[in-house]
C-alpha cells in the first residue's frame, strides 16, 4: 500500500526524488543522444571502409591491377594501395581524408575507451576547434574516464556524411586520368552498377535528371 509521506520529515528521501530527476534529466539531454551519435559515427566510418574497399577493388577489375589487395581491412591500407598500386591522386582530397582520420580516432575511443581520447595531441586540438564536438565530463553512457572524453553535437552526423560525400566526389577527380571518360559515362557507369546490385537506388539516380553530375549521385548514394 502506498502511503503519503510528509517530505518535511523525510529529507532524505526528498532529495533522492531531486537527485533521481536530475540523473534522468542529464540521461535525456546527454547520455542517450550521445551514446545514439557516437553510434552513427561506428556506423558512418564502417561505411567509409567498406566504400573505399569498393573502390579498391573496382579499380583493381577495370585496370587488371595484379597487386594484391590490402589484407588488413583498414582506412589507411586502403589509401597505400590506391596510391601505390592504382596510382590515385589524393591531392584534392586530402583536406577531407584529415578529417576522416579524425573520425577513425573517436571511432576508436568509442570502441576501445568509453569516448576517451587518451593523449592524442592532434585529436584533442580538433575537438577544441570542431562546432560539432566538445569535451564532457563523462565518458560513453554511465563509463567515467580517467582522461578526456568527447561528446557529439546534433549536428555532427550531418557533418561528417558531408565530409565524407565531398571526399569521395574529389577521390574521384583523383581517378580521372586513369580513364578517358566523361563525368557523364562515369554516372552512366555507376546507375549500370546499380542496375545489378540494387534496383531501388538505380531508379532513385535515375530519377536524379537526365544529366546528373558525379556530386549529385555521390551525394545520394551516400
Amino acid at each position: 500500500m502506498w502511503k503519503e509521506v510528509d517530505v518535511a520529515d523525510h529529507p532524505d528521501i526528498a532529495q533522492g526524488v531531486i537527485e533521481s530527476f536530475v540523473d534522468e534529466f542529464f540521461d535525456r539531454e546527454h547520455t542517450y543522444p550521445n551514446m545514439h551519435r557516437s553510434a552513427m559515427l561506428l556506423t558512418l566510418y564502417s561505411f567509409f571502409e567498406a566504400t573505399l574497399a569498393f573502390y579498391c577493388e573496382l579499380l583493381r577489375k577495370c585496370l587488371n591491377i595484379r597487386a594484391p589487395m590490402a589484407k588488413s581491412g583498414s582506412a589507411i591500407a586502403y589509401r597505400a594501395w590506391l596510391e601505390k598500386s592504382a596510382d590515385v591522386d589524393f591531392s584534392s582530397a586530402n583536406q577531407y581524408w584529415t578529417e576522416i582520420d579524425h573520425f577513425r580516432e573517436l571511432r576508436n575511443s568509442v570502441v576501445h575507451a568509453y569516448g576517451d581520447i587518451g593523449a592524442k595531441v592532434s585529436l584533442e586540438t580538433y575537438i577544441k576547434q570542431s562546432p560539432h564536438i566538445s569535451f564532457s565530463e563523462i565518458g560513453l553512457g554511465y563509463c567515467h574516464t580517467m582522461g578526456k572524453s568527447f561528446e557529439l553535437a546534433p549536428s555532427f552526423v550531418g557533418h561528417a556524411t558531408e565530409v565524407i560525400a565531398v571526399f569521395f566526389e574529389k577521390l574521384t577527380d583523383g581517378m580521372r586520368h586513369l580513364f578517358p571518360l566523361s563525368e557523364n559515362d562515369i554516372v552512366v557507369a555507376l546507375t549500370h552498377h546499380y542496375e545489378l546490385e540494387d534496383q531501388k537506388m538505380c531508379a532513385e539516380i535515375k530519377a536524379l535528371g537526365s544529366n546528373p553530375s558525379i556530386a549529385d549521385v555521390m551525394r545520394h548514394i551516400l
